[in-house]
């Protein structure tokens, strides 16, 4: 598994062989600084997936 960006609000990763991105979010989002990567570094993972892939977030 691969992570491809993390902080104290969220965890992006890839595992590749599956073709799964996985998403964690973590507390309340109250400011957008606190997120300002999440969207480039979900953008990134799926690049790193093939058609068809499965997204699990917790």
């Amino acid at each position: 598994m691969k992570t491809i960006g993390s902080n104290d609000a969220y965890w992006v990763a890839v595992e590749e062989i599956k073709n799964r991105i996985y998403l964690t979010n973590r507390g309340s989002w109250t400011d957008v600084k606190q997120v300002a990567g999440w969207l480039d570094d979900l953008a990134a993972a799926t690049k790193l997936c093939r058609r068809g892939f499965t997204v699990l977030v917790d």
